[in-house]
């Protein structure tokens, strides 16, 4: 009999800890920061206000080539003439972020600077928590509900690898 309970008992404590694990893995899969329901029904109403959700990175877009030189002449341009405008001056990585609480096909657009922030290491798939100013802009796809989320560097806002 000791020889099965040498056998039983690490067996038994193994079954229980894979259990414990898979339990843990079920709680921290569940753990998403819910987004405000206002923001969920009236996006709208949110614009130019700072949100925090969480979600999976649907799809990153790549920078052409075209793209790139277009942007470095906009800021060495606006430099040259002292102009303090922002905007098409800087280099983003731009990506499509779906929440688990955004209607069935609803993506929102993340716009991360990358020159006031560190580049961040994407692929599909990834769960991030990003935290930035929402712009709920009228040009969007037909059918999307959302805008998209700018200012997400270290002096406005955040993205974490969660």
């Amino acid at each position: 009999m000791e020889n099965l309970e040498d056998i039983v008992v690490p067996v038994l404590g193994i079954l229980g800890a894979g259990s414990l694990a898979l339990f843990q893995r079920f709680l921290y899969r569940r753990k998403f920061l819910r987004p405000d329901r206002e923001f969920l029904e009236h996006p709208e109403k949110f614009d130019h206000r700072t949100i925090e959700l969480d979600g999976y990175v649907e799809r990153v877009f790549s920078d052409s080539i075209t793209e790139y030189v277009k942007r470095w002449l906009t800021h060495r341009w606006r430099t040259y003439r002292r102009d303090p405008n922002s905007v098409g001056r800087y280099i983003h990585q731009r990506f499509l972020l779906r929440s688990p609480y955004f209607p069935r096909g609803q993506k929102i657009l993340i716009e991360h600077n990358i020159q006031s922030g560190e580049a961040l290491f994407l692929w599909r798939g990834r769960r991030l928590r990003v935290r930035g100013e929402y712009l709920h802009t009228e040009r969007r796809p037909p059918g999307a509900l959302y805008g998209r989320i700018h200012k997400t560097h270290s002096r406005f806002g955040s993205i974490e690898s969660i």
